[in-house]
């Protein structure tokens, strides 16, 4: 197994949401892991909020210059699990629009979790690109399962897979733990499982790097402490990666 690790994650907080300890356990035996977000540029120039990011921006009390202040948020919480980070030039989906009607592609929650496919099946190819000219041929690359069905978790899975190289699979928090959902729809089949018990440096870790991420709280909890409860129960759990290892067809 590389000692360089790549963790794709869709948005700012995805990485440390999802696997936290887990990252900041390989950090500690010294494995140079990098956080690599996909979709968290700022919105293009010229195009207005819909009413749902005004709502969204309005819960994250960061004022106008959201992208970057998430930004700055994820590399606090990348220096609190010792990862390295690297951001890339792509809009989250509620600043993105059709390319073909420039209608916002997201105006309600509900279109969070809608296919990206057709209409913003470029943005596949995009990606895939990006990836392909900066992944490095030596680096275990860790990928979301998509859990949840996140149009931009599906974007980010589908240009990976593409790459036709053997990827690992992480699970979605928190979506991963809502009701009525089970991760094996969404490994490949005949993955293999990788377990590993976190240690409470690194659950304390792994809550301290999704406090940087201060602005996101609100989504997922009322307080931070439910927070610590609620990343100390998951915690609980010990299979965080599936490897894929047959290249999957471009």
């Amino acid at each position: 197994m590389s000692e360089h690790w790549i963790i794709l994650s869709p948005h700012f907080d995805d990485a440390a949401l999802s696997l936290g300890g887990w990252i900041w356990q390989q950090v500690q035996r010294g494995r140079m892991v990098e956080i690599w977000t996909i979709l968290g540029s700022q919105r293009p120039p010229g195009k207005p909020l819909t009413p749902f990011a005004r709502q969204l921006h309005a819960t994250w009390q960061l004022g106008d210059e959201v992208p970057r202040l998430r930004a700055a948020e994820d590399v606090a919480s990348c220096k609190a699990l010792g990862a390295a980070w690297h951001h890339f030039d792509l809009p989250d989906c509620i600043y993105r629009t059709y390319p073909d009607s420039d209608e916002s592609v997201v105006q309600k929650e509900e279109d969070l979790f809608s296919s990206p496919i057709p209409g913003e099946s470029y943005l596949v190819s995009t990606i895939h690109e990006l990836l392909k000219t900066h992944l490095p041929v030596e680096a275990e690359i860790a990928i979301p399962l998509s859990i949840g069905s996140h149009r931009d978790h599906v974007l980010t899975r589908m240009a990976a897979e593409r790459c036709g190289i053997s990827l690992w699979h992480y699970a979605d928090y928190p979506y991963v733990i809502q009701e009525n959902v089970h991760p094996s729809n969404w490994i490949p089949e005949n993955a293999e499982p990788m377990n590993e018990t976190i240690s409470p440096s690194g659950i304390q870790a792994w809550q301290d790097s999704i406090i940087c991420h201060h602005s996101q709280l609100a989504l997922f909890w009322k307080t931070e402490n439910e927070m610590h409860q609620a990343i100390e129960s998951y915690s609980r759990k010990h299979t965080w990666l599936w490897k894929f290892y047959q290249p999957l067809n471009p």
